[in-house]
């Protein structure tokens, strides 16, 4: 049903379900299409029964229809839009942002309050409620889709209630009245309505926009004499510790790196680094970072682009980070890997592998991309640490291997997870340069350890 806001007919307010259903349906069907989402606005006026009530029912419903005209007039273009019951006027719209949405929704509740409608020779003021949902291939029905609509209007009005009678002694009654406001659909997370992919990008949106991620600083340090002379610390991301575990999915931080906002975290982790890091070398300017990447990033045309732009803003050189990635997503994304790779030693950027090791052929990766660092994956490590305890451990020999084709490349090897000081002397004996583990030091907000100490 497109309809233009100049046809100011009687079609608004006839109640027609199926109608609904089929524009609903459509926008499923488009945005699985496009790969973007359409939005659904259910709008409902503020205690629609109680004007029912007191003012009868033909008089509530030309009020209802006066309202939906009112609606359809601040949109200047044609808009899918149709009732699905007395106080159920839906609108869908294509290709629109959640933040955009939530913006236009707000709006058209703050216009809505200022109005005054006539009717019948008497003016009324009102307000609505409006719940927001995302429809996509997510959705399972057109019928869900309306489900999380009404309760996003729910938990508006719940909201509004507990905000009032807070040292209030108005009744739940009067203090429902006051849902004038729009609210987006946000789902359980531990729900079986709910993927775990959806979870996680569901969970980062939220801890992003409440700026409820962390990030702490766990050095790296020389096993051999000589080193650099830097002191590395490795970006750890975690989540803020006033945020209630039962609000984070399992393994959250690991199914991040291959969720589609993993490049979004990936700017916000770069853009903390950038500040803490300038005020660090200011104190010591032979402090480098490694930041940990996901494929997304480095696959983004966007990225490099962006991240000039914030080293400009900074003012810190190119090769005061060390871009990591993992070797499984090395593998996967090759060409824009080794593409990454080139574009940082223009500018004496530096690049490491982390995860590494558990390719078929690890080495051959190494012949592409033209590593800096490489980063032993933590099985590998827990194998070789168990050297002798479990009959027919190979560990040995497959780190053996590794360092065996680290030789004249000139790539330094780091191993992490080292728990105990037990596996030094093998480390040592094997060549490797750097290792990192709670033996060392444990994650910290500060980058404050000393490297003078070794390990």
């Amino acid at each position: 049903m497109d309809v233009s806001w100049q046809q100011q007919t009687a079609e608004y307010s006839a109640i027609q379900p199926h109608l609904v259903y089929e524009l609903i349906s459509r926008g499923i069907s488009r945005s699985v299409q496009s790969g973007q989402d359409c939005m659904l606005l259910n709008i409902q006026v503020d205690r629609f029964s109680q004007l029912k009530e007191d003012l009868g029912i033909a008089k509530a419903k030309k009020i209802a229809h006066s309202l939906v005209m009112f609606i359809v007039q601040q949109f200047d273009h044609n808009i899918d839009c149709g009732r699905i019951s007395e106080n159920c006027f839906v609108i869908v719209l294509p290709d629109t942002s959640e933040e955009q949405i939530v913006e236009l929704a707000t709006t058209i509740c703050q216009q809505i309050s200022q109005q005054v409608f006539d009717i019948d020779d008497e003016t009324f003021s009102l307000t609505t409620s409006i719940g927001i949902t995302g429809l996509n291939e997510n959705v399972p029905s057109v019928e869900r889709g309306l489900e999380r609509s009404e309760e996003a209007i729910a938990q508006l009005r719940q909201n509004a209630i507990e905000g009032t009678l807070e040292g209030s002694t108005e009744s739940t009654t009067e203090a429902a009245a006051l849902g004038n406001g729009a609210k987006f659909y946000v789902p359980d997370i531990h729900s079986d309505d709910i993927s775990k992919a959806d979870a996680v990008v569901i969970t980062a949106k939220k801890l992003l926009g409440k700026d409820a991620f962390s990030i702490r600083y766990q050095p790296i340090v020389a096993l051999i004499d000589g080193g650099s002379g830097k002191e590395y610390y490795e970006v750890i991301l975690g989540v803020k510790a006033e945020v209630p575990a039962s609000e984070i999915p399992e393994d959250f931080i690991a199914n991040l790196f291959k969720s589609e906002i993993a490049a979004e975290v990936d700017r916000w982790v770069i853009s903390q680094a950038l500040s803490s890091l300038t005020g660090k070398l200011k104190s010591n300017p032979d402090t480098q970072l490694f930041i940990n990447i996901s494929a997304q990033s480095f696959a983004d045309n966007g990225f490099l682009p962006w991240l000039q732009k914030a080293l400009g803003d900074s003012k810190l050189p190119a090769n005061s980070l060390i871009f990591q990635f993992r070797e499984i997503d090395a593998v996967r994304y090759l060409n824009q890997a080794a593409a990454l790779c080139e574009e940082m030693k223009k500018t004496q950027g530096q690049v490491g592998i982390s995860n590494f090791g558990l390719a078929i052929n690890p080495l051959k990766t190494l012949e592409r991309i033209k590593a800096d660092f490489v980063k032993v994956d933590p099985l590998i490590v827990v194998k070789l640490a168990n050297e002798g305890k479990r009959k027919g451990d190979q560990g040995r020999e497959e780190f053996q291997k590794i360092m065996g084709g680290m030789t004249g490349t000139g790539i330094d090897v780091i191993v992490p997870c080292v728990e105990t000081a037990t596996i030094i002397p093998t480390l040592w004996q094997q060549g490797v340069q750097y290792i990192q583990g709670h033996y060392i030091d444990q994650p910290s907000f500060t980058m404050d350890y000393d490297f003078s100490e070794g390990p």
